[in-house]
């Protein structure tokens, strides 16, 4: 069973492993960032199929167009996507959004840090699930799963395709 322990105002992060992690590895069809960052492959091929022109890159244009174009890729209404610069403006707003009706916030660690940042910024109480890549045993679906059912209702980061619910589970098993 994973180690739930309730914690706030700081970073709930693993002990060193005495083991290697693994290492991140790049996508080879995938667009890569300097940091090693990867993209889904979805986000990537929608971010392919907007085709913008490069005056509009001079501006800070109202993105419009780039809503329509992303919209018509995932099948849905302009209206509900919003284009932030980078995941950190987006997990502030996620946070701000959704967490603050419920005040708890269920992560998988390791995980990006702007969440637990953001969570203690909106004073949302962190609920982590550590997870140890050498005992893969210790973090499962049906743990993660279990936790979600006996907490009170809460917001649950899934990282994907990065952290262990990223590596670990196919898209099969998150949804």
């Amino acid at each position: 069973m994973a180690n739930t322990t309730l914690i706030n105002n700081h970073y709930p992060l693993p002990q060193i492993p005495k083991y290697l992690s693994r290492q991140r590895e790049f996508l080879s069809d995938g667009i890569n960032l300097r940091s090693g960052e990867l993209h889904h492959k979805a986000l990537t091929k929608i971010i392919q199929d907007i085709i913008i022109q490069p005056q509009r890159h001079q501006f800070y244009p109202y993105p419009q167009i780039e809503h329509e174009h992303a919209a018509k890729v995932l099948g849905m209404n302009s209206s509900s996507i919003y284009f932030t610069p980078g995941s950190d403006i987006a997990i502030g707003l996620i946070l701000r959004l959704i967490a603050c009706t419920t005040k708890r916030l269920i992560i998988p660690i390791p995980n990006y840090f702007g969440w637990i940042d953001h969570a203690n910024l909106n004073q949302i109480d962190i609920l982590p699930i550590y997870f140890n890549d050498q005992h893969a045993e210790n973090f499962c679906i049906k743990t993660l799963l279990n936790i979600i059912q006996t907490t009170p209702p809460s917001i649950v980061a899934i990282s994907n395709p990065n952290s262990p619910t990223g590596i670990e589970f196919d898209n099969n098993a998150l949804l």
